[in-house]
């Protein structure tokens, strides 16, 4: 069987596009069953290296981003009684790591945002899952945005990062098949009862 996709340029920390895009993309569909929301970077670094402009940022994509989306498309899944919204959080959100305290206090937040606003929309059919992967083979790591002072020499965590860093770029080779994720999102969408919550892999659960 052959499935038609249409591709949108749409970008999510700009307001005016995903009020512009979004209404197009409904309407071309012809309604919306679901929204998954699985843009995110990784800001990395210790936290006393980190300036607060950079923790800004990565809260908009990680979580302000999420909840504008989940804003938009709310009225139409109220409208029709029914909808599924997934978040795509992490393991981190549960268990944060060394140098990676600005990526998991956002996925914290994203677990604590998913699991209220799941409690606020039952009421009109609509469900909200948190999905919690473990490592996963993506470019996640490797696009990760370092700190400005996050490497620098004269830090007092300089040896510190130093050896997280070689510890990182060896655990690309144990990390699982993105797919994986992706068969859990597809139970999750044709599930009459999902769970709150899914951890996905062998290191998430």
């Amino acid at each position: 069987d052959s499935i038609r996709i249409s591709a949108y340029e749409l970008n999510i920390n700009d307001p005016a596009s995903v009020a512009e895009t979004m209404p197009r993309i409904i309407a071309g569909a012809g309604g919306l069953d679901a929204l998954i929301n699985n843009a995110g970077y990784i800001l990395w670094g210790c936290l006393e290296d980190l300036t607060l402009d950079e923790l800004k940022a990565e809260f908009v994509t990680n979580l302000f981003t999420v909840l504008r989306m989940c804003q938009t498309v709310l009225p139409y899944m109220r409208d029709q009684r029914r909808g599924t919204i997934v978040n795509v959080g992490s393991i981190a959100g549960q268990i944060g790591s060394p140098a990676g305290g600005a990526y998991a206090a956002s996925k914290f937040a994203l677990h604590g945002l998913s699991k209220v606003l799941r409690m606020e929309v039952a009421q009109f059919g609509v469900r909200v899952v948190l999905i919690e992967p473990g490592l996963f083979q993506t470019n996640l790591l490797s696009n990760q945005i370092l700190g400005e002072r996050a490497m620098d020499p004269a830090s007092p965590y300089s040896a510190y990062v130093q050896k997280i860093r070689r510890g990182q770029s060896s655990s690309h080779g144990w990390a699982g098949d993105p797919m994986k994720v992706a068969k859990t999102i597809g139970k999750v969408l044709a599930s009459k009862h999902p769970r709150q919550r899914y951890a996905v892999g062998t290191d998430a659960r």
